[in-house]
Order: structure tokens, then C-alpha cells, then sequence
């Protein structure tokens, strides 16, 4: 006890203030594993995009599908970060795996309408066709999906807790956007850069020509 007391004026002196004095605890680790979980988040959803959009590449095989599945894959991502910086709810583990989520989600659709709708075109549909029978056709199963991801995230907002709750807020607002880029953007933008079609001169009888011309030269 006497030592304790002949230290303790050494601390408040700083005598003993070269002394090291690291953090520890279970706490602490946490801390410190939540301050990098934004950079591997960020790390984490670039590498899986340089993956995954050679792979949609891949399966489609169409350029110009290819252009137009870019966006809807990449969109979601960059929206949920926005959401959440917009609503202030912080990256914790729950909202880092709405993002991969979101991507698998994106990508399946995307891949799954892209191809119905290059089977149609090659077929001998014209793109305004293909893509119009493609989203009545394919585009149903796929936002029915959707709709019991959001129903079923969406039963989250109901939790007491508060990281549960944000967890599903954002759930919701990437499978609605996710859903939205992928039957409404990327077929409208594939109809963008689909290529003009130049109408061909309709050819006019010979017997016609006669008659159009013969009173011209009379």
C-alpha cells in the first residue's frame, strides 16, 4: 500500500509518463475492426465488381448489353452508400452485407433479362419486341423476387434494436433500386444504343413509274 502511495505523486509529476500504456479489451479490438471495416467495404466491393462484370461479359455476349448491364450493376452499390450517408446510418457488418447482396441480386437480373432478351433478337424480334416480351415474360419472376426480399427485410423494421432496424431500412431501399435499374434503366438504355436502322426506299412498279412519269413529260 505504501508503494502504491509513493507512485502515485510519480504519475502526477510525469515522472513515469515515458511509460507505454496501450489500449486493450474486447472493446478496444472492436473499435478498431468497425474504423477499417469502411475501407475493406469499399476495397471489398471493387474487387467484386472487376469480377463480376467480366463474368456478366461473358455470359451475355453482346456489346451492346454488355454497355447496358454496366450501369444496373454498379448503381445499387453507389445508391446504398449514398442512402446511408444520406440517413447517417454508420457501415456496420449487417449494412456491409446488404451490398453484397445487392450486387448478386443485380447481377442475377441483369444476366437473366440480357440474355432473354438476345435470344429474341437474334431469333429475328426487333429489340423494341424483345424487350418488351422479355419484361412480360421474364421480368415478372424476377421483381417477384424482389418484392419478397424488400417484404421479408422489410420485417426487420419491426425489431427493438437499432442496428437491425437500420440493417433493414437499407435492405429495402437496395432491393426497390436494384429492382428499378434492372426492368427499367438497363432495357431502356439497350434501346438507346441499339443501332439506327436506316429504312430502305420502297420500290415503285414499273407500270406506276410510267404513269407518274408519262404526264410529267407530256
Amino acid at each position: 500500500m505504501a508503494s502504491l502511495r509513493a507512485l502515485v505523486p510519480a504519475l502526477l509529476s510525469g515522472a513515469l509518463f515515458a511509460a507505454a500504456l496501450p489500449p486493450v479489451g474486447q472493446w478496444w479490438l472492436a473499435q478498431q475492426g468497425m474504423n477499417r471495416l469502411s475501407v475493406d467495404v469499399m476495397v471489398s466491393a471493387v474487387t467484386a465488381l472487376l469480377v463480376v462484370l467480366p463474368l456478366i461479359g461473358l455470359a451475355i455476349r453482346d456489346r451492346r448489353l454488355f454497355l447496358a448491364a454496366i450501369p444496373p450493376t454498379v448503381f445499387p452499390i453507389l445508391a446504398t452508400l449514398g442512402f446511408m450517408g444520406l440517413c447517417h446510418i454508420t457501415v456496420r457488418i449487417g449494412t456491409a452485407m446488404i451490398l453484397a447482396i445487392a450486387l448478386g441480386l443485380a447481377a442475377d437480373d441483369t444476366v437473366h433479362l440480357s440474355v432473354r432478351i438476345r435470344d429474341r433478337v437474334r431469333a429475328g424480334s426487333d429489340p423494341a419486341s424483345a424487350v418488351s416480351a422479355t419484361l412480360l415474360r421474364t421480368g415478372r419472376p424476377c421483381s417477384f423476387s424482389s418484392y419478397v426480399l424488400i417484404a421479408g427485410f422489410g420485417s426487420m423494421m419491426a425489431s427493438s434494436l437499432v442496428a437491425l432496424r437500420e440493417m433493414g431500412l437499407v435492405a429495402m431501399f437496395t432491393m426497390a433500386f436494384t429492382l428499378a435499374t434492372d426492368v427499367v434503366f438497363a432495357p431502356a438504355l439497350y434501346l438507346l444504343l441499339r443501332p439506327k436502322r436506316v429504312a430502305a426506299p420502297v420500290p415503285v412498279p414499273a407500270a406506276e413509274a410510267h404513269t407518274v412519269v408519262a404526264p410529267v413529260l407530256a
